[in-house]
């Protein structure tokens, strides 16, 4: 069951598709119910299939009685699920200009230039990889996207491509105001580029930008490099962060002719 799309949303242009957390045991009712099903069916099975003796046909009487009770529990608790309990506890419409996040609490209606941030963090474990998408607001609020999600990976790539303009306008606009943007081990303004706090590297300097190591980019001048350092997409995405250091090399060479 889907929660409906609040009438303020419209504003927001064309729905494009919904995302919606969900995991089949998270409802306890429902969950239990069709935990305890499966037991009694195995159960019941189990009775059955073993009953000897002169009390042969009580038994599987009882067996049956058993499996039939199992199933009835795991129709009840699939209904919960799909029907009584079938709101999400979380739900996240996306929108031609934005989104709407609901909680069951309230909804919150985001456009694509609300956004003043976007991380994306990839953590490696032995077996799996995870994934992190945290969206900062300019109201102050923050959302996690993780693996509550089932479809987080399309999630994360369909709102990073639709914000990363905005993102792109946004940070030109405030350097370009002579406001430094701070993002994570990096700091820009308009003459050049802070790495980790410490080496400044002026834009004329920096004559080709390499992103291609994951994790990592490199400044290069004249094939040798200036800076090489561990850059964190969970302060902004690559290629938002690519096309806004040609802009700014660029735009210091027009300054100086």
């Amino acid at each position: 069951m889907q929660p409906p799309l609040p009438e303020e949303a419209q504003s927001l242009g064309t729905l494009l598709s919904v995302y919606r957390e969900h995991h089949p045991l998270a409802n306890p009712k429902g969950g239990m119910a069709i935990l305890a099903g499966i037991a009694l069916v195995i159960f019941g099975s189990f009775v059955a299939l073993n009953a000897r003796g002169p009390s042969q046909n009580v038994i599987l009487f009882k067996g049956a009685a058993y499996a039939i009770s199992g199933i009835v529990s795991v129709v009840y608790g699939y209904r919960f699920l799909t029907e009584t309990g079938g709101l999400p506890e979380e739900c996240i419409f996306l929108m031609s200009g934005g989104l709407v996040y609901f909680d069951k609490h309230r909804n919150r209606i985001y456009s694509w230039g609300d956004i003043r941030r976007l991380g994306h963090r990839v953590v490696e474990h032995n077996r799996h990889t995870e994934h992190q998408y945290t969206i900062d607001f300019d109201d102050g609020s923050q959302l996690l996207l993780d693996s509550r999600f089932p479809s987080l990976t399309r999630l994360g790539y369909q709102i990073q491509k639709r914000c990363e303009p905005y993102l792109y306008k946004r940070y030109v606009n405030e350097i370009t105001a002579a406001r430094p943007v701070d993002l994570g081990d990096l700091r820009l303004d308009r003459e050049g580029i802070t790495v980790k706090g410490k080496q400044f590297i002026p834009y004329d300097r920096i004559k080709h930008i390499d992103p291609k190591k994951k994790g990592h980019f490199y400044l290069r001048e004249v094939g040798k490099v200036l800076a090489t350092t561990g850059f964190d997409e969970s302060s902004i995405p690559v290629p938002v962060l690519v096309k806004l250091l040609n802009f700014l090399i660029h735009e210091k060479r027009m300054r100086r002719l």
